[in-house]
């Protein structure tokens, strides 16, 4: 695992699709692993993408059209390599394997993949923001809405399961941001920078809302990368794009800059780091007074956008934290505005699908974590669905894999009571709940799935008679006996 940044810090983890030969950003290495399978990249940040460039080869990419260029121009993949896939059209890729791709409401390029794998289906969320109008707006996941329990498995973004993680409206967070610009920038008698800390690509909203509260002399300052990737962009409009200013970040701007009204858009990291072990921001005011000094500004307003920042401490109703320079010529904000599912939208979309399992694409695991420590924190993280799953299926699902029947067939195996099985052998490796008949370690001792014991008591209850004697008996035995007595 390594870090990208914060918000991405748990890094996603490779998926093999079952029978499809097709691995889910898995760029882990310069050259594939796997040059006979097919791969396939979510979207374009670094925590995905990963070492993939030039150098790759013999393995084709499944990726959609605004990925694709973004991996030519910026990471200089060949084309030769690259097989675009359009969005909401089912693509065949091989025999009994198509694949559907759809807006994940994460970055511009980033795809939900629902995968058509014989008769099973899967989906892979990458990174995304899940809503009601995703499942709605879609006929395919409505229709596997309807079908309860046909996802065989959701591919999770698990990047804010915790019920801690409870983010407020990204577009209430967006508001908020534009509507602080129009007040201390548009608005103000002074000359003020307004700084927005970004990934290389990711958080564009922001940037087009602020674009639209802009006057005619409103411009973006960005690194000579930065602007790259944001003019390849499709969905951003040509106005946007004739305001962007390539600037040297450590430089003096060009006379005709001086006298705009400058927007800076800076790399995550640069305006200062988030301390290690809690999520408090420590600013670099050095940096972010020489930028101020750049623009000739009297004022500098700095704008921290993650959901990693949320506190419900905060007084301010969406959670953001507000601090200050020694001075006070420069004010940070950290707006809780990420383009991750929060808890509750994680909930909701697993809710409404009702796959039979889930499993997670983002866990924290630490280097140092054993085999049996990285599994324990997947099972923490996939209770906080269990609920929501089809247990019909998975029930179906675990009888054939206990009893090794087929789909709709019935076997002499079946025929064998569960008491039996679970008793035949000492050293089996695993259990089946009695109750809802999940396969569970050996050494457990509640179903994980339903919590029922492994073991249920069959002693009938006492009545309270029969416990003030028995009570009564124990009080009697604990009596000293007389020397006496103990002679006879």
């Amino acid at each position: 695992i390594r870090e990208i940044d914060r918000e991405r810090e748990k890094m996603p983890t490779p998926i093999e699709i079952p029978s499809s030969n097709i691995r889910v950003d898995d760029f882990g290495h310069r050259v594939p692993l796997y040059p006979e399978k097919t791969y396939l990249l979510t979207h374009f940040h670094a925590d995905h993408y990963r070492n993939l460039g030039p150098h790759w080869k013999d393995a084709k990419i499944l990726c959609n059209s605004q990925t694709a260029r973004l991996a030519i121009e910026i990471l200089g993949v060949s084309p030769d390599f690259l097989i675009v896939v359009p969005m909401k059209t089912r693509f065949n890729v091989s025999k009994d394997v198509d694949v559907y791709f759809i807006d994940a409401n994460h970055c511009p390029g980033a795809a939900i993949v629902v995968f058509f794998v014989s008769e099973q289906v899967y989906i892979h969320t990458g990174d995304f923001r899940a809503s009601n109008q995703m499942i709605d707006n879609d006929t395919v996941l409505s229709s596997l809405c309807q079908n309860k329990g046909q996802p065989e498995a959701i591919y999770l973004d698990t990047t804010y399961a915790d019920p801690k993680h409870s983010l407020p409206d990204r577009r209430k967070c967006i508001e908020w941001i534009s509507n602080l610009f129009q007040r201390k920038v548009l608005e103000s008698k002074e000359r003020v920078l307004f700084v927005v800390m970004t990934y290389l690509m990711g958080k564009e909203r922001i940037l087009e809302e602020v674009e639209e509260r802009m006057k005619a002399d409103g411009i973006f300052l960005v690194s000579e990368r930065k602007g790259r990737v944001l003019k390849m962009l499709d969905n951003l409009s040509s106005r946007f794009k004739e305001r962007l200013r390539v600037v040297d970040e450590s430089a003096s701007l060009l006379e005709e800059t001086k006298s705009a009204t400058p927007v800076q858009v800076v790399s995550w990291g640069k305006a200062g780091q988030f301390v290690p072990g809690g999520w408090r921001f420590d600013a670099d005011f050095g940096y972010l007074s020489r930028l101020q000094k750049n623009v000739n500004a009297e004022r500098t307003m700095v704008i921290i956008p993650t959901g990693w920042v949320y506190s419900k401490k905060s007084n301010s109703e969406l959670g953001i934290q507000t601090q200050q320079s020694e001075s006070g010529n420069i004010e940070i904000h950290q707006v809780p505005y990420s383009e991750h599912s929060s808890y509750e939208d994680l909930r909701n979309f697993v809710k409404r699908l009702k796959p039979v399992s889930v499993v997670p694409t983002v866990v924290n695991f630490q280097k140092s974590d054993s085999a049996k420590q990285r599994e324990n924190k997947i099972r923490r993280v996939t209770k906080q669905f269990s609920d929501l799953i089809d247990r019909g299926s998975l029930k179906r699902k675990r009888m054939m894999e206990l009893f090794g029947g087929g789909a709709g067939k019935k076997t002499k195996k079946a025929s064998i009571s569960k008491k039996k099985v679970l008793g035949s052998s000492k050293k089996k490796e695993s259990w089946a709940c009695e109750r809802c008949t999940f396969l569970n370690e050996n050494r457990q001792f509640k179903c994980e799935m339903c919590e029922s014991d492994r073991f249920p008591s069959s002693k009938k209850t006492l009545s309270k008679e029969k416990v003030s004697k028995k009570k009564k008996k124990s009080e009697l035995k604990a009596l000293p006996t007389s020397p006496s007595s103990s002679k006879k």
